[in-house]
């Protein structure tokens, strides 16, 4: 993940990229070009918004909403333990974001407070990494025909996804 400036619209964008060395791997390009699928479905204050993608040729990028700010994870360990109230609003814009991918046919897949991200422009929590998000069988066969990848589980039943790396 790179901090950016997008020339289109001149603004500072969270740049995922795959490297040069992964796009050999048809998983990799798959994962990558359905995390752009999933992404792009989603507008709401609560969630990390996509802003452009080029998922083919030279340039396998993602530029995402920037959001400066820490995951709770992270904020949990450096400050201690949150205060009820704090916690019962963070769930609570966690739980509106998710909310608002559930209604477009996605399944997180990784909900977790390194995954929440609070916002020090605003101070929202945004739902970040959607590259687990699963799509339900429906929406599935549309990103399918979208990106030509396909959307649907890529670990398998059984077998575990491995962790992904902090973006923020």
């Amino acid at each position: 993940m790179f901090k950016a400036r997008h020339e289109k619209s001149d603004r500072i964008v969270a740049l995922k990229v795959i490297r040069r060395d992964l796009l050999a791997q048809s998983d990799v390009v798959r994962r990558f070009r359905r995390e752009i699928a999933v992404a792009s479905r989603l507008d709401h204050p609560n969630v990390i918004r996509a802003c452009d993608a080029e998922p083919g040729g030279a340039g396998h990028y993602l530029a995402m909403e920037f959001v400066e700010g820490t995951d709770l994870g992270r904020m949990v360990k450096q400050t201690g333990p949150l205060s009820a109230a704090q916690t019962c609003e963070y769930i609570r814009q966690a739980a509106l974001g998710l909310q608002h991918a559930h209604e477009r046919g996605l399944v997180h897949r990784d909900v977790k407070p390194h995954n929440l991200i609070l916002s020090i422009r605003d101070g929202l929590i945004k739902v970040a990494d959607l590259g687990l998000a699963r799509l339900h069988r429906a929406v599935n066969e549309e990103a399918t025909a979208l990106t030509g990848a396909g959307g649907g589980r890529l670990a398998g039943r059984g077998r575990i996804m491995p962790p992904t790396s902090g973006m923020w």
